[in-house]
């Protein structure tokens, strides 16, 4: 078999949880195969057609943008699933497409970046602990990206919790940002654990032959969790939306607040302004302009003036 840029790794499984070497074997051809690949890179159609997969499927492996879901393709069954992004410098719901194809003798897996649960599945099989079939490899595959996502999702809590402790133990911090972010990711993570837990439910609704009881016991159960991831997601918005409102509740307050002392403190030297710009308009006839004392009782009535003004202000409880 000749190497191709495309093929991450290309193994039999043994049907006891390892893998066997595939040359010099005549019998190889009645074991489990997991052919995984980097559509991103040359070869691919070409090793795949080398094993006799179907165009249909090739095109599928190699298709751009896509999202989750469960199909019938060239007599096996095609599902894309979305994995969350753990490589180095990335973020999590940056997620991951994965192509999954199997007629149950044959799984054929495709990404562009690295998935961290698909290198945890060969670790196992390597280690001769993993998947004995086809149908255990894929459930495999299914519950590993769903448990990487439950980490995400407990970081998403955990953040959603310290903005909610931020305003309320107001601190003064500026949440806008990091709301708006967290949402954002919200609404991308929806965007696919939504269509994911459809394709799921379908896989589960046509049941091929190949997807034994313990297998479909373990789609099951992520699926079920991916309901819940779901669910999670859509009370995390909720409760995000009710922190925004109670911080710009607490926002529009403070700025009423302030809006409101300047407001009485004009009223207090409104008064003022006008007996200083009437006195200040030099014209004759102002009373005793000409007396030395004349500006010490101004300003001394102007003082009892203010005394008198918040006095009143502060019996109606205006502050």
């Amino acid at each position: 078999m000749t190497a191709h840029n495309a093929v991450i790794h290309d193994l039999w499984l043994d049907g006891h949880g390892g893998v066997m070497p595939a040359d010099g074997d005549k019998g190889i051809e009645h074991y489990c195969r997991w052919v995984h690949l980097d559509y991103s890179k040359r070869g691919l159609g070409t090793h795949l057609r080398g094993i006799g997969v179907h165009n249909d499927v090739i095109h599928a492996m190699k298709i751009e943008e896509t999202r989750p879901r469960c199909t019938t393709l060239a007599g096996g069954t095609l599902l894309i699933l979305r994995g969350v992004n753990l490589n180095p410098g990335a973020q999590p719901d940056d997620m991951v497409s994965l192509r999954c194809w199997t007629d149950g003798r044959l799984l054929v897996t495709s990404r562009h970046r690295e998935l961290l649960s698909i290198r945890d599945i060969r670790d196992t099989l390597i280690s001769a602990k993993g998947p004995r079939c086809v149908g255990g490899l894929l459930a495999a595959i299914v519950e590993r990206l769903t448990e990487r996502k439950s980490e995400v999702m407990e970081a998403i809590a955990d953040e959603a919790v310290q903005l909610e402790e931020d305003v309320l133990e107001e601190k003064g911090q500026d949440v806008r940002q990091p709301l708006l972010a967290l949402r954002r990711r919200l609404i991308i993570l929806r965007r696919y654990l939504a269509p994911q837990r459809d394709a799921l439910a379908r896989l589960q609704l046509d049941s091929p032959a190949w997807l034994e009881a313990g297998d479909m016991l373990l789609v099951r159960e992520s699926a079920d969790r991916l309901v819940r991831f779901v669910e999670d997601l859509d009370s995390l918005r909720e409760r995000l939306a009710v922190i925004q409102e109670e911080y710009l509740g607490r926002h529009n307050e403070l700025l009423n607040q302030r809006m409101y002392m300047l407001a009485v403190f004009t009223m207090i030297f409104l008064p003022l302004g006008f007996l200083t710009g009437l006195l200040g308009v030099n014209l004759n006839g102002i009373p005793f302009a000409e007396r030395g004392f004349a500006f010490p009782l101004f300003f001394g009535l102007l003082c009892v003036l203010v005394v008198i003004q918040t006095i009143v202000l502060w019996r109606r409880k205006w502050f």
